[in-house]
């Protein structure tokens, strides 16, 4: 059957849903509204007419009619809920997205065309559409599905309980991921009909699940079926063009002229069952600043009492991780030393305070990094920003990071009579993470030299602090406006492609012998609005002292992976979302060492500003890189110390603070965790304490870890033993070691003395020995008062005894 004209469109909506005409406009509207703007998620009773020629936008609404759109009219929703029916005769447009429908859709267009989009889409009735561009997507259809003289129809990963007719499109029509319970029917398409399968052939991402029967009649253009079950008979007759069947088709029966493969036969049973999973597109890790501006600004340094102070904040940057499995992902900062007319000021007198601002992808924020103002190493040494931990929600997230430079009066920060210097520093961020999953990194690095003009030791801290974190973070300090926003609002992706090593890869992952080969190739991607030009090239990675994966700095020549990788093209320039595949060769020498190896594929870009401030921005992928061999892995535990702190109430517990050094001896990657018992004398009140997880570990690197311990009891003696324990990292499908696990552990003690007690003990001591020296000191002068009365009166008797004489 063929139905053309429009205004049958009613009585085939009646005749699909098994029900009555009554929902025109006058029983729909009854007790409702007109709609002819936004009325948001407001709640209605009754029904809503769209007037002709209006718009009406819907948002979270509740009705608990009908909604009639008249002719031009045009509707908008998003996740409403509609007690009644969806009428649009001659409209414009219907698009619901998100929603609800506890009756039937009918929408037929006039002569200016118009379109019925649904999207994620509960309908309890019927659908019926025609004189439209159709597109029904992640909907279910509680009754049957009709489409007249369609512009074009998409119908994808959609339940339809009961028959499915697709007629006369002239655009063509296209079935995949489709749940029909009843028959499906497609007649009359054309331009191109395309059942599971794609333009040539292929099966489709999604299958199709037909209960009923499959007819395919009196389409012209090409006509393809593939991955499509069928419990029932297939019919392909009267095609203007024979029907070509593919791969993954089954039918219970085949009838009519058809070219290709044979369907194979229908499954057994009295019940299919059909779920639609659609497959994952590999996705890509994308970086931007979240601002407009690239200046970070400090202020006017503050004179303390033996320092200078200035505070401010980085610009936030914008991670967006869309990739695969969702792996692990960190940003990393590095800052150089000041470099004029030979004084150098150390960076590590900036420290900062990561904050994560928003937070839709799982992101943890670094820790808190102090000046080195009185001991450490501030960022001087590679910092975490910002990470997020294997498994962790696909999305984006915002971080921030408020800073905090100290710098002492003295000595000098320039030599004498110098009222200008030439200040050189290089701020180096880079991204990388840790779990069993590896990740792409993103990287980023700046070099900055620019002229600052010197009036006083407070001055020149101000503008230090503007120039350290101006550089990298975002556009020139110095330029002008226009050239800072276009910089900051640069944004690109990047991700493996896919070629013959894989598809659908986070990054790259290899097995190779010494002296083996492979090609492989980047894919970037400007997420942009303007043109960009990146330069593409590798470099060696390496573990930082607080466990996350960075890249070495730009100008630092690499030795081992980074160097094996040859990229074939060095520059690639793309218009806002273009895509470029840049090849790359990994030759791995003869001589090569057996173990693990880290690299990163990166994009990067360099902008110089009139000023002399040279920005380098680097985005890459992570390479990782097994060369067969003995593996010997091996895991050393150094450097174990413990500080006990005791609070004033001797007979409350205190607390306690554990460091050690992990250091990855051995040749191959390494993953586990630390167990850390701690004691008193005998061991008493001895327990576990919780170390977290080790992240993995490069072989050569070392990962330093403090831990503190609560409710450590004043015992005099506080000992602490720690078993570090490594396992290899196993790739999917390698075969594991004869070692997989390594272990190494150490002791330590640590006085944990209650000195409330002692103190206590030693002033009750002080008090018996005072009194007690007290009270010799009173026995002897009492003696000698005796004494001395004795000898009084003896002398007394001696002159009595004389004068009587």
């Amino acid at each position: 059957m063929r139905i053309t004209k429009k205004w049958l469109a009613p009585v085939a909506v009646a005749a699909l849903a098994g029900g009555s005409l009554a929902f025109g406009p006058a029983a729909m509207a009854a007790g409702g509204a007109t709609c002819a703007e936004d009325l948001g998620d407001t709640a209605i009773d009754g029904g809503i007419v769209v007037p002709a020629g209006e718009t009406c936008t819907l948002g979270g609404a509740t009705i608990s009619g009908g909604i009639v759109v008249e002719a031009g009219g045009w509707l908008d929703a998003t996740s409403i809920e509609v007690g009644g029916n969806v009428e649009a005769i001659d409209a414009y447009g219907v698009s619901i997205d998100g929603s609800s429908v506890g009756g039937d859709v009918s929408v037929y267009g006039g002569d200016r065309g118009g379109f019925a989009y649904l999207n994620d889409l509960d309908v309890a009735g019927s659908v019926a559409a025609g004189g439209v561009d159709v597109e029904i997507t992640d909907s279910s259809i509680g009754s049957g599905l009709l489409t007249q003289s369609a512009h074009y129809v998409e119908l994808l990963r959609t339940s339809v309980t009961g028959n499915a007719d697709l007629v006369g499109s002239p655009f063509g029509a296209v079935v995949a991921g489709a749940i029909v319970k009843g028959s499906l029917t497609v007649d009359g398409s054309q331009h191109e009909t395309l059942i599971g399968a794609t333009a040539d052939g292929e099966p489709e991402a999604w299958g199709n699940q037909i209960d009923g029967d499959l007819v395919v009649t009196g389409n012209t253009g090409n006509t393809r079926v593939a991955g499509t079950n069928v419990t029932g008979t297939i019919t392909a007759s009267g095609n203007d063009a024979v029907a070509v069947f593919g791969a993954g088709n089954t039918a219970g029966a085949v009838e009519g002229e058809y070219e290709g493969e044979d369907p194979g036969e229908a499954g057994g049973g009295d019940q299919s069952i059909a779920v639609t999973v659609p497959q994952q597109a590999a996705g890509e890790l994308v970086w931007a600043l979240d601002g407009t501006s690239g200046l970070v600004d400090l202020g006017v340094a503050e004179s303390l009492d033996d320092r200078f102070a200035a505070t401010g904040e980085i610009v936030p940057i914008r991670v967006l991780d869309t990739r695969v499995g969702s792996p692990s992902w960190s940003l990393t900062a590095q800052v150089s030393d000041f470099q004029a007319g030979g004084e150098t000021i150390s960076s590590s007198y900036l420290g900062w305070t990561p904050e994560v601002r928003e937070n839709e992808g799982g992101a943890v924020a670094g820790a808190a990094i102090d000046s080195g103002f009185s001991g450490g190493d501030g960022l001087s040494v590679s910092r975490t920003l910002v990470q997020a931990n294997e498994g962790h929600d696909r999305g984006e997230s915002v971080t921030g990071a408020g800073l905090d430079l100290m710098r002492a009066f003295y000595p000098p920060l320039l030599p004498s009579g110098a009222p200008f210097s030439r200040w050189a520093s290089f701020l180096s961020w880079g991204g990388g993470g840790f779990g069993p999953a590896p990740h792409l990194p993103i990287l980023r690095k700046a070099t900055m030299t620019s002229l600052t003009r010197i009036l006083s030791p407070r001055r020149l801290v101000a503008a230090l602090a503007v120039a350290i974190l101006s550089i990298g973070i975002a556009a020139p300090a110095l330029a002008a406006s226009e050239e800072q926003e276009a910089s900051t609002s640069v944004s690109w992706g990047a991700r493996p492609d896919d070629t013959a090593q894989g598809e659908g890869r986070p990054n790259f992952i290899y097995d190779l012998e010494p002296g083996g080969e492979l090609s492989d190739a980047i894919l970037i991607t400007n997420r942009g609005e303007e043109p960009i030009e990146l330069s593409v090239y590798a470099a060696d990675g390496k573990t930082t002292s607080d466990g996350t994966l960075d890249l070495l700095p730009s100008g630092e020549e690499s030795t081992e992976l980074g160097s094996w990788i040859a990229v074939e093209q060095d520059e690639v320039a793309l218009a806002p979302d273009e895509s470029a595949s840049i090849p790359f060769d990994l030759a791995v020498p003869a001589d090569a060492q057996p173990g693990d190896y880290a690299a990163g594929v990166v994009a990067a870009m360099r902008v110089e500003g009139g000023d002399g401030l040279i920005t380098e921005r680097r985005l890459g992928s992570r390479v990782l890189l097994r060369v067969a061999g003995d593996l010997a892995p091996a895991l050393e535990v150094s450097d174990l110390q413990a500080d006990f702190s005791g609070g004033l109430n001797p007979f409350l517990p205190g607390s306690a603070s554990i460091d050690v050094t992990l250091t990855n001896t051995g040749n191959a990657t390494l993953v586990g965790g630390a167990d850390l018992a701690v004691s008193g004398p005998f061991g008493w009140a001895a327990r576990a304490v919780d170390v977290g997880e080790i992240p993995e570990m490069l072989p050569g690197t070392s990962l330093t870890r403090s831990i503190a311990v609560t409710e450590a009891w004043p015992l005099v003696l506080f000992n602490a033993d720690l078993r570090a324990t490594g396992d290899v990292v196993v790739r999917e499908g390698a075969v594991p070691p004869p070692t997989a696990t390594v272990t190494d552990e150490a002791s330590t003690q640590a006085w944990a003395v209650p000195w409330t007690i002692v103190a206590i003990v030693q002033i009750i001591i002080l008090i018996v020995v005072w009194r007690a020296v007290a009270a010799k000191r009173r026995k002897r002068a009492h003696e000698a008062e005796v004494a001395r009365a004795v000898e009084k009166a003896l002398a007394a008797s001696r002159e009595n005894e004389t004068a009587a004489v």
